[in-house]
């Protein structure tokens, strides 16, 4: 079992932080985003950075990747969070994410769902929960 310490830090800087960060990003770099254009609708703030037509390769890593790999590590945290005490709460955490994102994918692939579907957000979103599952795998054996 986690102690309070533990849960208060993955609550923290595992789903929070990627979160908050991912979501501000998000604020500033896409405009076209859904949720963007329904807070600009609420807040009538519109505060954005025009980064379409940029061609740098990390530029355009981190506009249409970032937060879908943000997502998934807040998301796998929070199943780590929730599902401490299971035995299968790595496994879950680190495919779960993945699943979803696929599911979406497919959702947008058919209309189903706002969007444009993007294979490599999969891609993304599975590094995202594998890479923070095994990082605290590591840091657990240490």
């Amino acid at each position: 079992m986690l102690e309070s310490k533990n849960r208060i830090s993955i609550l923290a800087f595992g789903i929070l932080l990627p979160i908050c960060f991912g979501g501000a990003f998000y604020y500033l770099f896409c405009p076209e985003v859904w949720f963007v254009k329904v807070l600009d609708d609420l807040t009538g703030l519109r505060c954005h950075f025009n980064l379409n037509n940029n061609v740098i390769p990390l530029v355009i890593l981190l506009r249409f990747y970032l937060f879908d790999f943000l997502w998934a590590v807040a998301f796998a945290n929070l199943i780590l969070l929730v599902l401490s005490d299971w035995k299968y709460a790595g496994l879950i955490g680190a495919l779960l994410p993945v699943f979803i994102g696929l599911c979406y994918e497919l959702a947008q692939l058919y209309g189903l769902t706002y969007g444009r579907s993007d294979p490599w957000d999969i891609f993304a979103e599975g590094i995202g929960s594998v890479g923070m599952i095994c990082l605290i795998c590591v840091h657990r054996r240490m």
